[in-house]
């Protein structure tokens, strides 16, 4: 199966990955699987396998978890 990633940064939070995935269901809908892992110093990557669920998120920003902006590229 291929993936399509996004590689993302929050500033000022390192959220719990439990947290934040809680966040991104409820405000991305995704439709098929994504995997979320938490990288060092605020980053993290989001791996989907629906290219359509990548599109959506990255061109319906910008997103804030609380207060934080997110960044991201792909």
């Amino acid at each position: 199966m291929k993936y399509i990633v996004l590689i993302c940064k929050l500033i000022g939070v390192w959220p719990i990955e439990k947290d934040l995935t809680k966040w991104i269901q409820q405000k991305w809908q995704p439709q098929d699987h994504i995997e979320l892992k938490l990288r060092a110093r605020g980053f993290f990557t989001i791996k989907f396998s629906n290219l359509q669920d990548k599109e959506k998120v990255f061109e319906n920003g910008p997103y804030f978890h609380y207060n934080a902006s997110f960044f991201m590229r792909y």
